[in-house]
Protein backbone atom coordinates (compact mmCIF):
# COMPACT_ATOMS: atom_id res chain seq x y z
CA UNK A 1 0.00 0.00 0.00
CA UNK A 2 1.35 3.36 -0.98
CA UNK A 3 0.86 6.77 1.39
CA UNK A 4 0.18 9.62 -0.28
CA UNK A 5 0.86 13.14 0.96
CA UNK A 6 -0.05 16.41 0.25
CA UNK A 7 1.47 19.70 1.48
CA UNK A 8 -0.39 22.61 0.27
CA UNK A 9 1.64 24.94 2.42
CA UNK A 10 5.10 22.75 3.14
CA UNK A 11 6.85 23.47 5.97
CA UNK A 12 9.80 25.77 5.28
CA UNK A 13 12.38 23.17 5.85
CA UNK A 14 15.04 24.83 4.16
CA UNK A 15 16.37 27.02 6.62
CA UNK A 16 15.52 24.76 9.99
CA UNK A 17 13.20 27.00 11.87
CA UNK A 18 10.81 24.44 12.70
CA UNK A 19 10.41 22.38 15.49
CA UNK A 20 11.72 22.86 19.37
CA UNK A 21 14.63 25.37 19.14
CA UNK A 22 14.80 25.84 15.91
CA UNK A 23 16.52 22.66 15.26
CA UNK A 24 14.71 20.43 12.59
CA UNK A 25 16.30 17.74 10.40
CA UNK A 26 13.69 17.42 8.17
CA UNK A 27 16.04 17.42 5.01
CA UNK A 28 18.75 15.07 6.81
CA UNK A 29 15.19 12.71 6.71
CA UNK A 30 14.16 13.17 3.57
CA UNK A 31 15.25 9.59 2.38
CA UNK A 32 12.69 8.68 5.62
CA UNK A 33 9.43 9.39 3.31
CA UNK A 34 8.05 6.29 2.38
CA UNK A 35 4.98 7.54 0.19
CA UNK A 36 4.67 10.02 -2.59
CA UNK A 37 4.40 13.78 -2.01
CA UNK A 38 2.30 16.08 -3.78
CA UNK A 39 4.17 19.95 -2.65
CA UNK A 40 2.24 23.02 -3.64
CA UNK A 41 4.30 26.53 -3.30
CA UNK A 42 3.19 30.20 -3.90
CA UNK A 43 6.20 31.94 -5.65
CA UNK A 44 5.90 35.22 -4.08
CA UNK A 45 5.89 33.54 -0.57
CA UNK A 46 8.44 35.20 1.81
CA UNK A 47 8.67 32.45 3.66
CA UNK A 48 9.83 29.93 1.03
CA UNK A 49 12.41 31.73 -1.36
CA UNK A 50 13.84 30.36 -4.48
CA UNK A 51 17.06 29.06 -2.67
CA UNK A 52 15.17 27.45 -0.20
CA UNK A 53 12.69 25.78 -2.46
CA UNK A 54 15.98 24.39 -4.54
CA UNK A 55 17.14 22.99 -1.81
CA UNK A 56 14.09 21.08 -0.47
CA UNK A 57 13.49 19.82 -4.13
CA UNK A 58 17.26 19.14 -4.35
CA UNK A 59 17.04 16.88 -0.94
CA UNK A 60 13.91 15.44 -2.22
CA UNK A 61 16.13 14.44 -5.63
CA UNK A 62 18.94 13.32 -4.03
CA UNK A 63 16.54 10.91 -1.67
CA UNK A 64 14.67 8.98 -4.43
CA UNK A 65 11.55 10.45 -3.37
CA UNK A 66 8.35 9.96 -4.98
CA UNK A 67 7.14 13.56 -5.79
CA UNK A 68 5.48 16.18 -7.79
CA UNK A 69 6.31 19.56 -7.36
CA UNK A 70 3.63 22.83 -7.73
CA UNK A 71 4.74 26.43 -8.28
CA UNK A 72 2.20 29.11 -8.87
CA UNK A 73 2.61 33.01 -8.91
CA UNK A 74 0.58 33.73 -5.33
CA UNK A 75 1.44 34.86 -2.41
CA UNK A 76 1.93 32.91 1.30
CA UNK A 77 -1.30 31.34 2.13
CA UNK A 78 -3.16 31.91 -1.44
CA UNK A 79 -4.84 28.95 -0.35
CA UNK A 80 -6.31 30.21 3.24
CA UNK A 81 -10.01 31.80 2.78
CA UNK A 82 -9.25 34.76 4.69
CA UNK A 83 -7.55 38.19 3.78
CA UNK A 84 -6.14 39.69 0.87
CA UNK A 85 -3.86 36.81 -0.25
CA UNK A 86 -6.45 34.56 -0.86
CA UNK A 87 -6.96 33.71 -4.74
CA UNK A 88 -9.96 31.30 -4.59
CA UNK A 89 -9.59 30.31 -8.56
CA UNK A 90 -5.91 29.03 -8.02
CA UNK A 91 -6.85 27.44 -4.44
CA UNK A 92 -9.54 25.40 -6.15
CA UNK A 93 -7.12 24.50 -9.10
CA UNK A 94 -5.15 23.08 -6.07
CA UNK A 95 -8.09 21.35 -4.41
CA UNK A 96 -8.69 20.14 -7.80
CA UNK A 97 -5.90 18.82 -8.39
CA UNK A 98 -5.10 16.68 -5.44
CA UNK A 99 -7.57 13.64 -5.82
CA UNK A 100 -5.03 11.93 -8.05
CA UNK A 101 -2.56 12.00 -4.66
CA UNK A 102 -5.23 11.03 -2.03
CA UNK A 103 -6.11 7.35 -3.29
CA UNK A 104 -4.40 5.00 -1.81
CA UNK A 105 -2.98 2.59 -4.41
Amino acid sequence: MSRRRRAFTPPTSHDHQLGKGNADNSLARAGDIKGELMMIWGRQDPHAPLEGRRLIRDRLEEAGADYTWHEFNAAHAFMRDEGPRYDPALAWHCYGSSPSCSTEG
